[in-house]
């Protein structure tokens, strides 16, 4: 089989696998605790000469733009509170607002992503914090040396199984100082990241594998191709193998080893959903070349491959793996 024709084979067998993919990256938004207020949601005496001066308060204590904001891409919460206690010590009032959202990640693929948090935080007279924990870390405010903003991006590779981030918030206020206010905004967002990498990683058996070298970038509307080196020859034999995970497989986590089936001191180091051919390049040394769709909805996804090659003589079922590539599909 040509060159041309395995690359037309594996790119449209690519290909295909975007016809039931309507999403890359898709978000599951749960508030796990609602947006709730403890405390008063007043400035509260118990008798008017406890007041400076003397009378009835003239404004409550509030927060009256507290909330969640969701997009298909993001995660927002934004609150803004103030209380004015016309001045009087005793007793001291508050008022409180708490709430968490739970964002669940999943992609189809593997999909590398950053995943940023932007943030900013100020208060007189009170406190609040937000935090952003799971898959990301992140604090905003605080009662002690409070962080006034934020703005970090963290990669993640985001896969079939969800990936969660938890954005606990609060605010608290003590109307006791005459005036407090607070104000508060943070956005969780996540993209994909679209920048094409090839990455080896692995070793595919202890001794006498072979050397998969990348020999481009994986890039939309292009190719992956590799060559792969030390092969038994004069006449290598041998295929590409390409995995949607280089964490689970069938036979259980990766890498998985291979002895028993006769590969002895060998490992599988994806999990083998597709084959193509590898082509003899010399007298100890294969290729392989496979086209890429230009799907834009590929962009960020990590494809992984590993080469099996006929080594006659060197183990019971004589063949050799090599180290595995992690592609990173992108422009």
């Amino acid at each position: 089989m040509s060159k041309s024709m395995t690359a037309a084979l594996c790119g449209i067998t690519l290909a295909c696998l975007a016809e039931p993919v309507h999403a890359q990256i898709s978000a599951s938004n749960t508030i796990t605790t609602t947006l709730v207020s403890s405390g008063n949601t007043g400035c509260g005496q118990s008798t008017w000469s406890q007041s400076i001066p003397v009378g009835p308060l003239p404004s409550p204590a509030a927060l009256p733009n507290y909330s969640w904001t969701q997009t298909p891409n993001s995660v927002g919460v934004t609150s803004n509170g103030f209380a004015n206690t016309c001045g009087f010590f005793l007793p001291p009032d508050d008022f409180s607002y708490t709430g968490t959202v739970q964002v669940e990640l999943t992609a189809p693929f593997l999909t590398t992503c950053d995943v940023q948090v932007v943030g900013n935080y100020s208060a007189s007279g009170g406190y609040g914090s937000t935090t952003v924990s799971g898959a990301v870390q992140a604090t905003l405010g605080g009662f002690f040396n409070p962080v006034p903003s934020v703005n970090q991006v963290t990669t993640l590779t985001i896969g079939p199984a969800p990936t969660t981030i938890v954005i606990n918030h609060s605010n608290a206020a003590f109307a006791q100082f005459g005036f407090t206010q607070i104000s508060m905004n943070l956005t969780v967002s996540w993209s994909v990241v679209d920048a094409a990498s090839a990455t080896s990683y692995g070793v595919g058996c202890q001794t006498g594998a072979p050397v998969q070298t990348a020999t481009s970038v994986p890039q939309l509307g292009g190719a992956m191709q590799a060559n792969i080196t030390q092969v038994p020859g004069p006449n290598p034999i041998g295929f590409t193998s390409i995995g949607f995970s280089n964490t689970s497989a069938n036979p259980g986590s990766l890498p998985f080893p291979l002895t028993a089936i006769g590969m002895t001191n060998c490992f599988l180091l994806q999990s083998a959903e597709l084959t193509a051919p590898a082509l003899a390049s010399s007298a100890s040394s294969l290729d392989f070349d496979i086209a890429l769709p230009s799907d834009p909805i590929f962009l960020g996804v990590n494809l992984f491959t590993q080469a099996f090659c006929l080594a006659p003589g060197v183990n019971p079922l004589q063949v050799l793996t090599s180290n595995g590539m992690r592609w990173q599909l992108g422009t």
